[in-house]
């Protein structure tokens, strides 16, 4: 009974919907442009894109073929001339074992160890030129050959009676099990597993010779003809079922749900009418073939029908699964015939996990409007169970599955869910277990919280650095736009504000400080979810500073004072909250006005009425009214120029009986200051003229001074 692997065109289309379905994994592409070629060698062989690629759902597939679940082979990579240097990334599938070295001329090879191979999804090699950040995708197709017989050595079927054979299978991680048995010509099967063990059960319910042809399922085929043949194959050959020394009856359903109903009132079943079974009479369906063995069920036989089977009632009061043995239908202490049926626990659900893309199975049984998840349930016959989810669809999908303790589906929550816990239904009746709807809160970029302090409302992400407010300050408000949240189909929930303010003056001194939290926008109309959100706590009115600060207000501040105001995401609500805004508002002044003493020195004094310059002065003094310009953009940065008007006197410190230079004059000046305004002791240059009282003669100077700021 050997395992046989047919293949033709219509064994690779299942294949190729696979290699379609994974193709949504990623944007699709027909080349990857930076690599010309791709080659996977392995001992005795090797696999080229260009040469055994696959083409489906607009994507090539590079398929390999391999022996070791954990195979390792070399990758070999011919980049595009205008991309000569390639990495190859490490990802979950596989481990780059050395680094790049050359090979053939034009090529660049690895060595790789794949991990996992039969179970693993979505499986490609990410390549990266190192100058660009853009990565390259070669999807990859993994193959093997999977080698299965029966092991029919000593073999008997008899009718009535289950018996497992053992799968003699070289790769049994890559057979696919699949629960539950499957009706076939004159006998049932199912397949099962454990500890690498695949084992097929069989039940005859007939004897003589029974061909069969039982498929296979395959997590991945084998290569025939350089293209991946079907995902299943089939154990064939024929079976001899013998006759038992009691005859076999089946029973219509072959599956009983053990529960308050069917221990008292029972539920109607059908079985072959054999001659040794009367009507009118009730027997005991027991375990073992002694007499006294543990009870099961009872079978009142009620009428034969005209189909040659047999109308009866079917009591249950003890848990039995087939694979434990045939159960003995019993008048008394004899045996009249053999049966079997599965009496199962009723349908009881204990757990429910949830898990989302990416992510692991979470304890929390908790769904998000719009999100699409798996479910699973675990506890006891959940195979047995129909499950629903109320006005939530069930999404087919590959991965689901059903066993005895396991049943798990993907669905997609609506947008527009109205119900706060999505009921867990079995053939339409409450299970006791819930899924809590909660609504979706994910930080959101701060494009719904917008400034205004007197040049406009301003959008706070567009804000990169500080802002000059020229003239008095009326207000700082932050206003928040609830219409931006949820947009586009995205569902971004209530967002939790907190801003801290902070107020300083002219010299770094701290005028008022908080933190004001408290802020909660809710989304709002035409936002799929604005009806469903809990209201109690908004609150978005504006943000006005004055009403919150207690010290100061901002039209009180002096000019290049600071306000400080920081928006974040409040903590405690958000997973992974938004880096925080700042934003700075200086109060700007565009002008300055100062009075100051200076000392000026080695003066040029040039008299209108005396002809030439006269020497250099010694130490006078200047008390000057100083009017300037800030520099325009900067931070409170004077320009290096300045106009000065005020009174000079030339020669002040010459004490000297012979001194005859000194005298008092008015005067208009152009300073040129250092660059540097932070100096305590500076040397200003000074450009000007004006009038000497004692000598009554215009005159104009030029000369450095000494100015000293206290």
């Amino acid at each position: 009974m050997i395992l046989s692997s047919r293949t033709g065109p219509r064994g690779i289309a299942p294949v190729l919907l696979v290699l379609g379905s994974l193709a949504c994994a990623g944007p699709a592409r027909t080349r990857a442009r930076s690599v010309e070629d791709v080659r996977i060698r392995l001992p005795g062989r090797e696999f080229l894109l260009s040469r055994d690629g696959i083409d489906s759902a607009d994507q090539r597939w590079l398929p390999f073929d391999y022996e070791d679940d954990d195979q390792t082979c070399e990758v070999r990579v011919r980049p595009a001339p205008r991309t000569p240097r390639l990495e190859l990334l490490p990802t979950s599938g596989y481990d780059v074992l050395d680094t790049l070295v050359p090979s053939a001329p034009g090529e660049l090879a690895w060595k790789v160890r794949f991990s996992g191979l039969t179970r693993s999804e979505f499986l490609r090699l990410r390549l990266r030129d190192p100058s660009d950040s853009e990565t390259e995708e070669i999807l990859l197709a993994p193959t093997t050959t999977t080698r299965a017989e029966l092991d029919t050595v000593g073999l008997e079927l008899y009718a009535g009676q289950d018996k497992a054979i053992d799968v003699l299978v070289d790769n049994p991680g890559n057979v696919r099990i699949r629960q539950g048995w499957v009706q076939a010509d004159g006998f049932e099967y199912r397949l099962s597993d454990s500890d690498d063990r695949i084992a097929l059960h069989v039940l005859p319910f007939a004897v003589g010779s029974r061909d069969y042809r039982i498929p296979l399922p395959l997590r991945k085929p084998a290569l025939v003809g350089g293209r991946p043949g079907p995902l299943q194959t089939f154990l064939e050959g024929r079976f001899q079922f013998r006759k038992a020394a009691l005859p076999f009856v089946r029973i219509d359903p072959g599956t009983v749900l053990l529960d308050d109903r069917t221990g008292r009132d029972g539920v109607e079943v059908q079985l072959d009418a054999d001659r040794s079974i009367a009507t009118g009479r009730t027997y005991l369906l027991e375990e073992g073939s002694a007499p006294g063995g543990p009870a099961v069920a009872e079978l009142y036989v009620k009428e034969r029908l005209a189909t040659g089977r047999a109308l009866a009632v079917l009591r249950a009061f003890n848990v039995h699964r087939r694979g434990s043995g045939s159960l003995f239908l019993r008048d008394g202490d004899g045996a009249r015939a053999l049966t079997n049926l599965d009496v199962l626990p009723r349908v009881r659900v204990e757990k429910v996990q949830v898990m989302r893309n990416g992510k692991d199975w979470e304890n929390d049984a908790s769904v998000r409007p719009g999100e699409t998840v798996h479910v699973r349930l675990e506890g006891q016959s959940l195979d047995q169970g129909r499950f629903g989810f109320g006005e939530v669809a069930i999404v087919p999908d590959a991965k689901d599955q059903s066993s005895d303790d396991v049943f798990e589906c993907k669905l997609s929550i609506p947008l527009g869910i109205s119900r706060g816990g999505i009921q867990i239904l079995d053939h339409d009746r409450p299970t006791g277990k819930v899924l809590q709807v909660r609504e979706v809160q994910t930080a959101r970029a701060f494009d719904f919280v917008s400034v205004d302090h007197g040049t406009g409302i301003r959008p706070l992400p567009s804000i990169s650095g500080p802002e000059l407010h020229a003239g008095t300050i009326q207000d700082v408000v932050l206003r928040f736009d609830p219409s931006r949240l949820d947009s586009g189909g995205v569902l971004d929930g209530k967002q939790y504000l907190s801003v801290d303010v902070k107020v300083t003056g002219p010299s770094g001194n701290i005028l008022d400080y908080g933190t004001f939290a408290g802020i909660v926008v809710c989304p709002e109309a035409p936002t799929p979810r604005a009806t469903y959100y809990d209201r109690s706590d908004c609150n978005s009115a504006p943000f006005s500073l004055n009403e919150k600060l207690s010290t100061v207000n901002t039209y009180d501040l002096e000019p290049w004072s600071r306000i400080s105001l920081v928006v974040s995401d409040a903590p405690g609500h958000d997973l992974s909250p938004q880096p925080a805004r700042k934003i700075d508002i200086y109060r700007q002044q565009k002008t300055w006005f100062d009075v100051d003493v200076s000392f000026p020195v080695g003066l040029l004094v040039h008299r209108i009425n005396d002809p030439g310059w006269a020497d250099f002065s010694g130490v006078s003094m200047a008390m000057m009214a100083k009017f300037g310009w800030y520099e325009q953009g900067a931070l409170a940065k004077k320009e290096p120029w300045e106009f000065d008007a005020g009174f000079i006197a030339l020669d002040a410190f010459d004490l000297s009986r012979t001194a005859t230079d000194r005298d008092l004059g008015a005067v208009g000046l152009l300073t040129l200051n250092p660059v540097d305004p932070s100096r305590k002791l500076s040397f200003p240059i000074y450009l000007g003229g004006g009038y000497l009282l004692s000598a009554r003669s215009w005159f104009w100077l030029l000369g450095p001074g000494i100015s000293v700021q206290l």
